[in-house]
């Protein structure tokens, strides 16, 4: 382990090999289920949560309890010297004020909460840039400026296959502004200032996955770019994604990764995203 350890939550989307390389503690937030609870990641599979959202079952989440991010931190605390936790953004989720509950009960131990202002792969990317510098041996200090740098520079767009579980859910106000006729779109979303807006209104998915991929390179252009292919249990589509994108940009790190599922609950299945940074 680091003398840095990096916490962050199950939103996160980080392949599960990056999760192990770089050592990084998760806390899985929580779906429900009628009277069912359960922890992502845990005693829950992305795969039935799809598959019951395609069945047409009612699914909710909730954030980790203050006491969950206790017990992590005070386990976490015994072998590393620092902690950093880096959160899913705090306009999207109660996550982050669970864990800055939580963060009051190591009253002498040095701790940083980092809103991400994210979510998803682009908070992955956050969680990468300081875990790879914790790796690296950086200072504390070092670690959380290296995550913070990265904040400004991800980006994260997506198209979902309908908009019929975000529009259910109500936790995404741009989509659940929409009503009638409207619902029949599909729109690009992006993650922008910690919330998700809709970037461009498109027709069909695949108009929109079009704007989508414009759109990045627009804003990578020829520059060396870290990506991560974002899918909710789509994996053949996301393969396709990867061709393309392969081809289209010049990739200095290239990820595919099903998005989680306490954010599949409100995405649906079918959703398709990129999220990505351009190096400097």
């Amino acid at each position: 382990m680091s003398k840095i350890a990096i916490v962050t939550d199950s939103t996160v989307c980080l392949p599960q090999e990056l999760v192990q390389r770089y050592g990084i503690h998760v806390v899985p937030t929580c779906i429900h289920r009628g009277q069912e609870a359960f922890r992502d990641g845990v005693n829950i599979t992305q795969k039935q949560v799809y598959r019951w959202l395609r069945e047409g079952h009612r699914l909710g989440t909730s954030q980790p309890s203050v006491g969950e991010f206790m017990q992590v931190f005070k386990e976490v605390s015994r072998k590393a010297e620092a902690i950093i936790s880096i959160l899913v953004s705090a306009d999207l989720s109660g996550v982050y004020s669970s864990g800055f509950n939580a963060a009051k009960s190591l009253e002498d131990f040095p701790i940083q909460l980092i809103d991400s202002r994210t979510i998803s792969m682009a908070h992955g990317f956050v969680v990468l840039a300081a875990a790879r510098a914790a790796q690296a041996g950086a200072t504390f200090t070092e670690v959380v400026e290296a995550a913070k740098a990265m904040i400004p520079r991800v980006n994260l767009l997506a198209v979902l296959e309908t908009l019929e579980y975000a529009h259910r859910s109500g936790r995404i106000p741009a989509i659940a502004a929409l009503a009638g006729s409207l619902l029949r779109i599909n729109p690009v979303l992006e993650v922008k200032d910690g919330r998700i807006t809709i970037f461009a209104r498109v027709r069909t998915k695949r108009k929109a996955l079009e704007r989508m991929i414009e759109e990045a390179k627009k804003r990578v252009g020829d520059s060396l770019m870290h990506v991560a292919i974002l899918h909710g249990d789509v994996l053949e589509e996301a393969k396709r994604l990867k061709e393309r994108t392969t081809t289209q940009f010049n990739c200095a790190e290239l990820h595919i990764a099903e998005i989680p599922a306490v954010l599949g609950v409100h995405t649906g299945p079918g959703a398709l995203g990129l999220a990505f940074y351009k190096e400097e």
